[in-house]
């Protein structure tokens, strides 16, 4: 998200400070660089995340460069592997030749759930939003409101089964305007979305367009993390 000035800047980050610092952190820190061990840490790490532990990908690693294959359910646990795996350090690069398989049912089915998830979605304005589905390729158009609405539609359309494409043509006005529910719902959503904020346990309220968020956090770069995930649209301030 653009961040427009200085001062909104500086009064988020001293904001987010009063989160309290543990020793902790949210991946063990011993972190091997041979390749061979990079693969199987990076193994680990996909087995120990819910969203991925069920999923058959491999790891290779090349002079620090990780290639990951296999098959998996959705378009968003294959981002998430790659994301996951960007983050361990020692990691040069990542080759995502991660398939998503195919899944029962028509296209007109996906299409169906995929609108259904916009519309039950509070962080979206869903009405004006269309999607066509083909052999596994997505396509999803109209107009919303905020930047924010905009990414969070292809998010929520990943998430269906047998969607390996995602075509994204849904434009936004820069006009929307979003409640409290709305903010939080987002936040809190993207927050459990990320896997850098594995294991981390951040309450998240809303007032009058002014997020409040109180929890533990283990290091500097997690802390301004969380800053980027609170800056949504509709956000005037965030406090600790």
């Amino acid at each position: 998200m653009k961040i427009r000035n200085l001062a909104h800047t500086t009064r988020s980050l001293l904001a987010l400070c009063a989160l309290t610092i543990t020793a902790a952190s949210a991946t063990p820190e011993f972190v091997p660089e041979d390749d061979a061990g990079l693969a199987d840490f990076i193994g680990m790490t996909f087995s120990a995340d819910e969203r991925l532990a069920r999923d058959s990908i491999q790891v290779s690693v090349n002079q620090g460069i990780a290639t990951l294959t296999g098959k998996v359910a959705t378009l968003n646990q294959a981002e998430r592997a790659v994301e996951r795996t960007k983050s361990v350090q020692a990691v040069r690069g990542v080759i995502s030749e991660i398939k998503v398989a195919s899944a029962r049912g028509s296209d007109e089915q996906r299409a169906a759930e995929i609108a259904r998830r916009f519309a039950s979605s509070p962080g979206l304005g869903a009405s004006s939003l269309t999607v066509a589905v083909r052999d596994g390729y997505a396509i999803i158009d109209g107009q919303v409101g905020t930047w924010d609405e905009q990414e969070l539609a292809r998010e929520i359309a990943t998430e269906v089964p047998g969607i390996a494409i995602i075509d994204n043509r849904i434009t936004s006005t820069g006009k929307g305007s979003r409640t409290d529910r709305t903010i939080r719902w987002q936040i809190e959503r993207d927050i459990a979305d990320t896997p850098l904020h594995d294991g981390l346990q951040i309450n998240v309220s809303v007032s009058g367009g002014i997020v409040r968020l109180s929890g533990e956090v283990g290091t500097t770069g997690e802390k301004e993390q969380l800053i980027h995930r609170a800056l949504v649209s509709g956000v005037r301030e965030v406090k600790g």
